[in-house]
């Protein structure tokens, strides 16, 4: 292209930071919990899945499930936002004992898990004794009044004949519940 007779190069420019850091935003959204911020149930299937693919080769992860029983019950009597408090209120404790490299997630309601990467099952004993602490030790209060909750708990070794990682999780919880 010339100007005038002059040679000229015409080259455009468009800001697209704002487009990256919205698609960043969605991507972290789209892994995450919103209320808690935790890994959701599709991180955590993501994140199991590749667990999997190390137990075929000998690698080893345990996963721990927490579930706050009777949630739906406390949202019917007290209100989502009392829920939600008192949710976010056993995240924040899980997540002070999860250490880095093992991936805590809320699946749904009032569902937890740990992923112990790494870890057999045998050695996770420190960690789910930890974690039956805060479950055992919970305390919330609703107006000044203390509420009771109860819980199930598991662990699970995950190894390589796992075949369906939603059905091994919901089994996971069944067998808490049976517990």
């Amino acid at each position: 292209m010339d100007v005038a007779g002059e040679p000229c190069l015409q080259i455009s420019l468009k800001d697209i930071s704002r487009h990256k850091a919205l698609e960043h935003k969605i991507g972290m959204l789209n892994q995450r919990d919103p209320l808690t911020g935790l890994a959701n149930k599709r991180k955590f299937a993501i994140e199991l899945n590749q667990c999997l693919e190390k137990a075929k080769t000998g690698g080893t992860c345990t996963l721990i499930t927490l579930e706050l029983l009777r949630l739906r019950e406390l949202n019917d009597k007290l209100g989502q936002a009392t829920a939600d408090r008192a949710l976010l209120m056993l995240s924040g404790l899980l997540k002070q004992q999860t250490e880095d490299g093992h991936l805590l997630g809320r699946l749904g309601g009032g569902q937890f898990a740990v992923l112990l990467r790494g870890l057999p099952r045998e050695q996770s004993g420190p960690h789910r004794d930890r974690y039956q602490a805060i479950a055992r030790e919970f305390r919330f209060a609703h107006q000044g009044k203390p509420l009771d909750f109860e819980f199930a708990f598991g662990v699970e070794e995950i190894d390589a004949g796992v075949q369906d990682v939603p059905k091994f999780l919901n089994d996971c919880y069944k067998t808490a519940l049976d517990n």
